[in-house]
């Protein structure tokens, strides 16, 4: 640490050039008096300036830089630590202001209030940023610099009518925190005042966000701070009629450094007007904020929305409009309150929009929503306890909590209006009614209850009902007379969201991956506002499931709902924020008159028909599946849907194929079956021939009886085309269900349809009788090649065969006759029929007969089958073909 002297020792050095000056004016004037003169004046300037050069060298940045600063944690709002784990708060910006000033640097420390003060007095550090007010400062061994000074003071909501101060104060509890002070001094000047005590200040500003308080008592800047930070500060005033003392608050620093205490008081004076007014924009929204947008959230739904330790607005989708309001360019302030008192301020005006709202019939009357931008689940929560049931099955006469003024408790009163439905401000106080014993059951969201569990010690006290799921989606809510322009730049920035922004949002915030909306890729819906007006009114739609026409739709083990419709509605109640309410039955034709008389809203897996046509909209096919057929292994008759002819057939009454199959084929005998398990089941006992199914029931059917003495002849020449099918009064629904449809990715298609149908199973199966019958096929063609190449062979060489002994055959009766011919006959006569045998047995054109050798040689005999020859023309010839010829003749 360095040193700072004390102001005695300023005043010192500037008596030394006086007393110095007469010295040597003395001593001087004995020598040469001009000279002397000259020399102390120097002397004297020189001295003079250099106290005040020490003065202003210690309080050089380099000397005092960089200041060690320690602040309080937990002094909210005047110095903490913020959510990032940066130091933050009102004084520490005012310190940050001063450093700026007097251009030295500050670095902070966090430390507890006795730790703070020890290390002070070690010298660890230069000073504490702040203690607050100087009465709390009990150590008469700190030096203490006032930084800012306060009040405490009334607020009054300002829709009261104006009265007196003392009249409202009568007539009002006020709300004050029970500190040892705040109530004494309300009682010094206002002894008649009904004073209500709350343990803590965050309960008195959740009283306040609640509407239960309208006069409230407190240190005026940090009652701004809170109010500011919830986004209702503009509903309040500060009462000027009464009057209270102000209060310093403080910094603290050793008492020794003096003149550190002169910088700091030199650089606060030096901060400027603008400084402050932007400290106090900033901390107690004290500005002209009729340029930004305010948003209405929820202040206790966390993780979603909440207000944090800090007294600031916090969660998922506080981080959602934040970014829209990066993305727009759009400054956004946040309106924090409870659920119902959050839509009572965008009824009333005091907040441009909500930013997180489902649709419902009651909400689409005054409401607009945007584009969802979100999708929540509400489940149904209950106690674990020994031996507890799934309270679920039935809600008749159950006491159900449910936040008050949500689409879940509109949901609970339309759909189990036998329930009793307990209202609460929010998830935390639905459980303590839980544990309390007030209710049985709530219903909330996932999300919300995990986060209030934690905070709450009770993780794994309680359970969800696998009943009830209650789909919505989170959108903004605009009120309905506003126009356009407000809806459409919401929407527009909500749009310019990446998916991946999203989910970077929802990955920070919700630790259970299971809850997450974007979990995965989903596509999204355009849907018209008209499209999504209609929603909101109908959020919850009827649709009936047969429990027992797998793998479409069934019950298993458990008595949960399974198969290909099931998963497709879920994608359907996911995609668009909405709840299907599942009634079931096991009669298809039941099902099929219920929606003819629009009993139900939508139909999800049915078989497109002409005849359904008439009184359902009917969706683009979702996918296709064929019709085949499915007999004994052992009944060999069967191999083609022609091969029906005369034989039992079993169907299921109102299934498609029926009708089509008796049109074209009357001549098959049907008969029918409740359900193609039982179906498949005649056919193994042999009570029925075969079966028509589609290939995703055979397969899956095949698979779950096990029974192998039953295959998949083949196709049976007809396909299910699978689609949605909605109530043909309700256009908006097809035109909604037909663009849902189309968001479906060719890879959730595939998912939905190989996860139900075996490709195992329905791939054809070969019986024994093939398999030998292709074998017999394959070992006859082998003999048939190893036959025709042996034949071939065989053939090449008696040909070769035949040709040497013709050949031999000629030369010997060539020889013969040659040999004849010099028996018979002289010997030239005989030499020219030599040489005409050989020529034309060999097919010379000419033989020539040399006797001699060059250059004597000559041609003695002759041959050609050329009519104009000429020996003579060889005779040159001869010359070079000697050897050849001797060769030859010899």
């Amino acid at each position: 640490m360095s040193y700072a002297p004390h102001k005695k020792f300023f005043l010192l050095l500037t008596l030394i050039p006086l007393l110095l000056m007469r010295r040597l004016s003395v001593f001087c004037v004995k020598q040469e008096p001009s000279k002397g003169f000259a020399l102390s004046t120097v002397l004297v300037l020189t001295l003079s300036l250099l106290p005040w050069q020490s003065v202003q060298s210690l309080e050089d940045s380099t000397y005092f830089s960089p200041l060690k600063v320690a602040y309080l944690t937990d002094d909210v709002p005047w110095s903490f630590t913020n959510a990032a784990g940066e130091p933050d708060g009102i004084m520490l910006d005012v310190w940050r202001a001063w450093s700026k000033a007097v251009g030295i640097p500050l670095r902070f420390y966090p430390m507890s209030r006795e730790q703070a003060i020890r290390r002070l007095k070690d010298s660890d550090i230069d000073l504490i940023a702040s203690l607050g007010p100087e009465s709390r400062v009990q150590d008469s061994k700190l030096e203490l610099q006032e930084m800012l000074t306060t009040r405490p003071a009334f607020f009054v909501r300002n829709d009261l009518e104006e009265k007196a101060l003392m009249e409202t104060l009568t007539a009002y509890e006020v709300g004050v925190v029970d500190d040892g002070v705040s109530a004494n001094l309300v009682k010094s000047q206002y002894p008649e005042a009904s004073v209500r005590l709350y343990p803590s200040l965050d309960e008195m500003i959740k009283s306040i966000s609640n509407r239960e308080l309208v006069v409230f008592f407190g240190n005026s800047d940090v009652l701004r701070y809170y109010l500011s930070a919830r986004g209702i500060n503009v509903d309040f005033t500060i009462d000027t009629e009464a009057k209270y003392p102000a209060q310093g608050l403080v910094a603290a620093i050793d008492q020794s450094r003096l003149a550190l205490r002169s910088l700091i008081q030199r650089g606060l004076d030096e901060i400027s007007k603008e400084s402050w007014e932007e400290l106090s924009q900033k901390w107690f929204g004290v500005s002209a904020q009729e340029e930004s947008l305010v948003i209405a959230l929820g202040s206790n739904t966390a993780p979603l929305s909440f207000i944090n330790a800090l007294g600031r607005p916090a969660g998922m989708f506080v981080d959602i409009w934040r970014l829209w309001s990066r993305k727009t360019g759009m400054p956004v302030r946040f309106r924090m309150g409870e659920r119902d008192e959050s839509i009572h301020d965008l009824r009333t005006g005091k907040a441009d929009f909500h930013g997180s709202l489902s649709p419902s019939r009651a909400r689409s009357e005054w409401l607009r929503m945007s584009t969802p931008y979100y999708g929540l689940v509400s489940r149904l929560y209950f106690r674990n306890k020994p031996g507890q049931r799934d309270p679920g099955a039935d809600l008749d006469n159950l006491k159900i909590g449910v936040v008050s003024k949500s689409s879940n408790e509109e949901f609970l009163n339309t759909w189990f209006p036998d329930a009793i439905t307990v209202p609460a401000d929010n998830v935390s106080r639905l459980i303590e009614l839980l544990f309390r014993g007030e209710i049985e059951v709530f219903l909330a969201e996932p999300e919300v209850v995990e986060s209030a569990l934690s905070a709450s010690g009770l993780v794994g006290e309680v359970s969800s009902s696998k009943y009830i799921n209650m789909n919505e989606a989170v959108a903004a809510a605009v009120l309905a007379e506003r126009g356009d322009e407000l809806l459409t730049l919401i929407n527009k920035g909500l749009n310019s969201i990446t998916p991946d922004e999203f989910r970077a949002i929802e990955e920070s915030w919700i630790p259970n991956s299971d809850n997450r909306y974007f979990n995965r890729p989903r596509a999204a819906v355009n849907l018209t506002e008209e499209e999504r007006h209609w929603l909101a009114q109908h959020h919850v739609l009827r649709t009936v499931l047969n429990n027992n026409n797998p793998p479409l739709s069934f019950k298993d083990e458990n008595g949960d709902y399974q198969g290909i419709a099931v998963d497709f509605m879920r994608l359907i109640e996911e995609r668009l924020g909405i709840t299907i309410q599942i009634e079931e039955s096991n009669n298809l034709s039941e099902i099929l008159g219920r929606a003819y008389r629009r009993e139900l809203d939508i139909l999800p897996m049915i078989q497109r028909t002409d005849e359904r046509a008439r009184y359902l909209d009917l969706t683009a096919p979702i996918f296709t599946v064929p019709t085949v057929i499915l007999a004994r292994s052992s009944d060999t008759s069967i191999r083609s849907l022609s091969d029906l002819k005369g034989k039992d057939v079993g169907y299921i009454p109102g299934n498609a194929s029926y009708e089509y199959f008796r049109e074209r084929m009357p001549e098959i005998d049907f008969k029918p079956v409740p359900s193609a398990a039982s179906g498949l089941n005649r056919i193994s006992t042999g009570s029925l021939d075969a079966i028509i199914l589609n290939l995703a029931t055979a397969s899956y059917q095949l698979e779950r009886l096990k029974l192998t003495n039953i295959h998949i002849v083949g196709e049976a020449g007809y396909n299910f085309e699978y689609t949605t099918g909605s109530r043909n009064d309700w256009p908006v629904l097809s035109s909604i269900l037909d663009k849902t449809v189309n968001s479906f990715t060719s890879e959730e298609r595939s998912a939905l349809q190989s996860r139900w149908i075996s490709v195992s199973t329905i791939s054809w199966a070969p019986d024994k009788e093939l398999f030998i019958g292709l074998l017999l096929v394959v070992v006859t063609l082998i003999l048939i090649i190893y036959w025709n190449r042996r034949l071939t062979l065989e053939i090449a060489d008696r040909e070769r065969a035949e040709k040497e002994l013709k050949a031999r055959a000629d030369l010997d009766r060539l020889f013969s006759n040659i040999s004849r011919q010099f028996m018979d006959n002289s010997v030239d006569d005989s030499i020219d029929f030599f040489l005409k045998s050989v020529g034309e047995s060999l097919g010379f054109e000419s033989c020539l007969l040399v006797v001699g050798s060059h250059p004597k040689a000559s041609i003695e005999h002759f041959w050609s089958r050329l009519p104009s020859f000429d020996p003579g023309a060889y005779a040159d010839a001869s010359r070079y073909r000697n050897k050849r010829l001797s060769a030859s003749t010899g």
